[in-house]
């Protein structure tokens, strides 16, 4: 799938949502989205809390947020992240991840790395009341180099933050 000049370069430049129906196609437009984004330099994680096999081969699979932040600090530009399990640590990882790949993006030699940080199910992501390193993505992300893409099924339970901070609103 060969996506649009126009369509991609918006997904590289603004935060994004794609909602859509179990079985509407989210997972295989994300992973064409991802891997033309990769094809043109940006660097990519990718949140992955149902370790599901079609995305394996966007990147090198960690399991710890240290290991996320090895693979940031030696540049590899395909991360895939897999959580723990338990609703409350995945949560937990989520805002440690989006922490470190803040911190290296500050550092000399990382800031002009353009980062795409997708993350599927997002409402299984956000507490009531928010997620911090939801909201530090989608309020300072974009002006540090770092643009979220969230994949969800359910609107209805998306964090306001990240519905009113997206350009890219695929349904």
């Amino acid at each position: 799938m060969k996506l649009s000049g126009v369509f991609l370069e918006n997904m590289g430049k603004r935060h994004s949502v794609i909602v859509g129906m179990t079985r509407s196609g989210k997972s295989y437009l994300t992973k064409h989205v991802l891997q033309q984004l990769q094809e043109q330099g940006y660097h990519t994680v990718f949140f992955d809390p149902k370790h599901d096999d079609d995305y394996a081969d966007l990147g090198v699979i960690c399991y710890t947020p240290m290991q996320v932040y090895a693979k940031l600090l030696s540049k590899c530009p395909k991360i895939i992240y897999r959580p723990n399990p338990e609703k409350n640590k995945r949560q937990e990882e989520l805002t440690r991840v989006i922490n470190l790949t803040f911190e290296v993006s500050k550092t000399a030699g990382y800031k002009r790395i353009k980062r795409v940080f997708a993350i599927d199910e997002v409402q299984l992501m956000v507490k009531k009341g928010g997620n911090d390193g939801i909201e530090r993505l989608w309020t300072v992300g974009a002006g540090q180099g770092i643009l979220g893409l969230a994949i969800t099924q359910r609107i209805q339970l998306l964090n306001e933050t990240i519905w009113s901070q997206s350009e890219n609103k695929i349904l």
